[in-house]
């Protein structure tokens, strides 16, 4: 039976139903049953972390967890890469991970505008694999905006849809050199091609 913890219990009385109401998502039944999950969107638009809360709020067991640029989000669970140094957030993630709360971790890193994915950036990676956690690829389609009045300006435009498609989970093979660069960067691609075919064959 899922419960609500906080912050989402606070906010799902209006914020996120509302957000909810402006998107549809599909694939909800392969959330994994626990909460040890690595979320992993694409990223193109100022709220898109406000979306993927909203798509799983309501069917997770504990709350989700931001690793964010910024720590202008603490109610949506944002755990800002600037309070602590790079190394350290994903320590800080692990703890949160192990405990039962999924991340969300965007694996190209900064939103942009142009719609194409961009090469990963390894932490959600290296996280995953660190805590024996799944993977769970997500495609965020139509959302726009990467100023926040811009996406104001499209999220209220609603008949411009936007769809989160969560894929199915699975786990990435673990390192066979704890050091290797390049089998880091061959997982992180995994990743990326997942978001990829999630969107191309939405």
């Amino acid at each position: 039976m899922h419960y609500m913890a906080s912050p989402y219990r606070y906010l799902k009385f209006w914020l996120l139903p509302f957000i909810r109401s402006r998107i549809r998502v599909e694939g909800l039944d392969h959330l994994p049953a626990d909460g040890r999950f690595v979320v992993t969107p694409n990223h193109r638009s100022w709220v898109d972390s406000a979306l993927v809360a909203a798509a799983l709020y309501n069917n997770i067991p504990k709350t989700l967890k931001f690793i964010s640029q910024s720590n202008k989000y603490p109610y949506f669970g944002a755990l800002a890469i600037h309070d602590y140094n790079r190394g350290e957030v994903l320590n800080v993630a692990h703890g949160y991970l192990t405990s039962g709360h999924p991340v969300v971790l965007f694996p190209e890193g900064n939103a942009h505008k142009d719609g194409t994915l961009r090469p990963g950036k390894t932490g959600a990676a290296r996280l995953a694999i660190r805590a024996n956690a799944p993977i769970l690829p997500v495609a965020i389609i139509g959302s726009r905006g990467l100023a926040m009045w811009k996406s104001f300006l499209w999220f209220f435009a609603w008949w411009m849809p936007c769809r989160i498609i969560i894929g199915k989970p699975y786990h990435l093979e673990p390192l066979r050199d704890p050091n290797s660069k390049e089998e880091l960067y061959a997982r992180t691609e995994k990743i990326i091609s997942t978001i990829h075919h999630l969107m191309s064959t939405s």
